[in-house]
């Protein structure tokens, strides 16, 4: 593995880069909001509603290695609370939804509240106060939960660089971090835990419940409710499903990324790496369940009320982008990461990462931007300048958490070292 203070250097050198182009952006959607405010806040959305997923995944991963456990979830544990430290921004990059959202939900609109009866219908939901509360309420939950899954991470910056033996029995593994003993003749390493306590596991299983509630929630508000005449019963754990893929994928290619920063290979054991590509793979093929199967029940039972959504994005090239999606977020990847080579490989296992983290927003831009009255399909520059300037201050924050817990990479070190001939 490359010198630690090497690799502190690699993601302040990340965190500066994403600063300069989240001002530059920041500087172009004011300028935006001044002249054309109305693609402003369309683009801001856009945004934010993918930077939103991916917080969100990180959250979801962390509840769900809470309650499995596993030596992979050591592995990406650094950058899955990195990306959940970004959500006290994310509360506050709300307040232009928020501020913008005559302009951007027809609900909010007494003429269409006029026109649509079955709109009007759903006013006791679909209400301003009603939508912040829900948002506010949304963020506490969600912030409230990372600090439990997350707590545990900042005592470990104390690791042993090469473990002893697991914690005998009836000796509380979470006694053993929390005493913050670098050195424990019983091994406070946790990628080595054999058990963890059960209050652990139940907190994971709690927070699993709640994020995909509460990201169901977000979900239907934040999006399903700009064109407020369609629903989907399943759109919300699609969104949540994005969005682990998209926490993955961020994960392993910063995971990658990074331990190849002096041309190594990673300090991750074989079985460890193999994990890590197998979880890639079954969120990728989650996801793609889930959107085929919103497809193909809305399009067989042909309800004009529900077939509207898909027939606007199936014209002006919008039908092109669903191909390239449905070509490059899942058959590609799928077929590549069927392969052990390949999750055995850094470099292809970063570039598989990378590829779903573009063709992730390209995912939103087509579930988002057509409900925009954008018959034809394209990109706006605003759209470039809001995901940019939100995304890179998401960096910067997510770089600044990742370098205080690059030292739990220690224990892959200690694990590789261990076995030497696991490919």
């Amino acid at each position: 593995m490359a010198d630690l203070d090497q690799l502190k250097a690699r993601v302040v050198r990340w965190q500066w880069g994403s600063l300069i182009a989240g001002a530059l952006g920041l500087a172009a959607c004011a300028f935006a909001f001044v002249d054309r405010p109305e693609a402003f806040f369309q683009s801001w959305l856009l945004g934010y509603i993918y930077w939103w997923s991916v917080a969100i995944g990180c959250l979801t991963l962390l509840s769900i290695h809470h309650m499995t456990g596993g030596k992979w979830g050591w592995a990406v544990r650094p950058f899955l609370s990195a990306g959940v430290a970004t959500l006290p921004l994310l509360a506050v990059a709300f307040i232009p939804v928020w501020y913008g959202m005559e302009r951007l939900y027809p609900w909010t609109r007494e003429s269409v509240l006029e026109q649509f009866p079955l709109v009007r219908h759903k006013t006791p939901y679909l209400n301003v106060p009603f939508f912040v509360g829900r948002a506010i309420a949304c963020y506490l939950i969600w912030m409230a939960l990372g600090l439990l899954l997350t707590r545990r991470g900042r005592t470990d910056g104390e690791v042993p660089h090469r473990p002893q033996a697991l914690p005998k029995k009836g000796n509380s593994p979470l006694a053993a971090v929390s005493s913050g003993s670098a050195q424990s003749k019983e091994g406070d390493s946790p990628l080595f835990w054999a058990k963890r306590p059960a209050l652990y596991g139940r907190v994971g299983a709690a927070g699993m419940i709640l994020v995909v509630l509460t990201g169901t929630i977000a979900a239907i508000d934040w999006v399903m409710s700009l064109e407020p005449l369609w629903y989907s019963s399943i759109f919300g754990p699609l969104m949540v499903a994005g969005g682990v893929v998209g926490a993955m994928a961020l994960a392993c290619c910063s995971l990658g990324r990074l331990t190849l920063t002096a041309g190594q290979s990673p300090p991750v054991p074989g079985d460890v790496r193999n994990d890590l590509g197998n979880l890639l793979l079954a969120f990728v093929m989650i996801w793609a369940y889930f959107s085929i199967s919103q497809y193909i029940i809305i399009w067989s039972v042909n309800l004009p009320s529900e077939a509207f959504w898909f027939v606007k994005r199936q014209v002006g090239g919008w039908e092109l982008l669903a191909i390239a999606v449905a070509l490059l977020h899942f058959l590609a990847p799928f077929l590549c990461l069927l392969s052990r080579d390949a999750k055995q490989s850094p470099r292809t296992l970063a570039f598989v990462a990378s590829l779903l983290l573009v063709m992730h927003a390209a995912d939103q831009l087509w579930i988002i931007a057509p409900s925009f009255d954008r018959i034809a399909f394209r990109i706006a520059w605003t759209d470039v300048a809001a995901w940019l300037g939100l995304g890179g201050v998401f960096l910067a924050i997510y770089a600044a958490r990742l370098k205080a817990g690059l030292d739990q990479l220690r224990l892959l070190e200690a694990e590789a070292h261990e076995r030497p001939h696991d490919d």
